[in-house]
């Protein structure tokens, strides 16, 4: 496991109604209720607009997940390190990561398992946009330059044994 910071334990203040993870004000929820947000807004906003909207904010989350962990990421351990946040964070596991060279450019396969967005979902086609993007802005951020797509090849939603990002970057 790579050196990550500890996250500091959650203090309770019931009589302000907070939560506070060290000096960090943090709130929690249910998988269901953040695949509640997601289902809302497609509803609202249709298929594009949404898979859009939380692939942007994946790419952030991605990026933000960068700054906090850059210090202990090395040339050999990208992925211990993503998947040590993500799993302290209750998202999933980075069960494999693969870097291949093809004529689209160098692709970085991520599987990942235990997927909070699509835990106990059952779809017609990916749905985990908010985790490509994560994967998306975290190897932005590791690589110094902008990827050129980012999909989501299988997903648990869709009866799969993991969810599968391919991120490809030009040479």
């Amino acid at each position: 496991m790579p050196d990550l910071k500890p996250i500091p334990s959650l203090e309770r203040h019931t009589e302000e109604g907070s939560i506070y993870e060290g000096e960090e004000r943090v709130i929690t929820f249910r998988a269901s209720t953040f695949q509640l947000l997601i289902q809302t807004v497609r509803a609202m906003a249709g298929d594009v607009v949404t898979k859009t909207i939380f692939y942007i904010v994946g790419v952030a989350i991605g990026r933000r997940t960068y700054e906090y962990s850059k210090d202990a990421i090395t040339a050999d351990n990208w992925a211990n390190v993503i998947d040590g946040v993500l799993s302290m964070r209750g998202w999933g596991r980075l069960f494999s990561f693969e870097k291949k060279e093809s004529s689209k450019g160098v692709i970085y396969e991520c599987t990942f398992q235990g997927c909070i967005i699509c835990h106990k979902i059952t779809a017609q086609e990916p749905i985990c946009d908010v985790v490509r993007g994560i994967f998306a802005g975290w190897l932005e951020s590791c690589l110094g330059k902008k990827a050129q797509s980012s999909v989501e090849t299988g997903c648990r939603a869709m009866g799969k044994d993991s969810c599968v990002f391919e991120v490809t970057f030009a040479r």
